[in-house]
């Protein structure tokens, strides 16, 4: 949809409307998470993602994505 027109600002906002109706879905903060990794803007990348595996910890290849994130915030701030 948005993100795969290279319109990421317009699917964040829309992924943020859907949280306010779907507050419980991993799913989407997951997706807000590798938009906002796609932007370069880590820091805020990772607090979607882990709220996305708080939500719903079983997410274990997610939970590998996140180990791949923390190395990545690592690197940039060395």
């Amino acid at each position: 949809m948005y993100s795969q027109k290279g319109q990421l600002q317009q699917a964040i906002a829309y992924y943020q409307e859907v949280i306010t109706l779907e507050p419980t879905s991993a799913g989407i903060y997951w997706s807000i998470g590798e938009i906002l990794q796609q932007q370069g803007r880590l820091f805020e990348a990772k607090i979607y993602q882990q709220k996305a595996l708080e939500i719903k910890p079983d997410l274990m290849r997610k939970s590998y994505a996140l180990n791949q994130l923390d190395l990545k915030l690592t690197s940039y701030l060395t």
